[in-house]
């Protein structure tokens, strides 16, 4: 039995799985085949992607990407990782290009900042209204509901519209609409 054994043990250290079948089955008497081992899948690595492998890989996510050669490597290695699935969220800092002039707003390479770039973005917190709602509604409606007359072009009755539903004036200077019952 030592011998099985010993003979079992070398050829698991070998990874051997024939060998370990055929000792197998001279201890327990039952056959089983050797595993099929498949070849590890490996990982993609944008890093280390070619221009083309990317585009390819971006292609898989988003089909309707323009031509390859209107991006650069840079431009498909920030696509892939907004398009690439990940259960993880992604810490990393937005590449910013900085300049002297303008160190808080992004400039694409090779280009030129626009005047509206250029005014800083004062943020600030207001204390709107509408955060203390409990009870009394403090929200200021400022739209009314003022109805006018007007005449339908149609049946000739006179309705009563908001102003957004009248088309046009007649000749006496009447309002005109097409009422509810006619525009259907």
């Amino acid at each position: 039995m030592s011998k099985l054994i010993n003979s079992f043990e070398s050829a698991i250290k070998a990874g051997d799985w024939s060998s370990i079948c055929d000792v197998f089955f001279k201890m327990t008497g039952k056959k089983i085949d050797p595993p099929v081992i498949k070849p590890a899948i490996v990982e993609f690595d944008p890093s280390k992607a070619t221009k083309t492998q990317l585009y390819k890989k971006i292609k898989e996510f988003n089909p309707d990407i323009g031509p390859a050669k209107s991006f650069s490597l840079e431009d498909l290695l920030v696509m892939y990782k907004m398009y690439s699935p990940s259960d993880e969220e992604v810490n990393e800092p937005i590449a910013v290009r900085s300049t002297v002039e303008n160190d808080w707003a992004y400039v694409p390479p090779n280009a030129r900042p626009l005047n509206g770039d250029k005014v800083k973005i004062v943020p600030r917190l207001t204390d709107f209204d509408t955060y203390d709602d409990e009870g009394a509604s403090k929200v200021q409606r400022t739209r009314k509901n003022d109805l006018v007359l007007a005449t339908c072009r149609k049946c000739k009755k006179t309705v009563s519209v908001i102003p957004v539903l009248v088309t046009g004036i007649n000749d006496n200077g009447q309002r005109v609409c097409i009422c509810h019952a006619c525009g259907n």
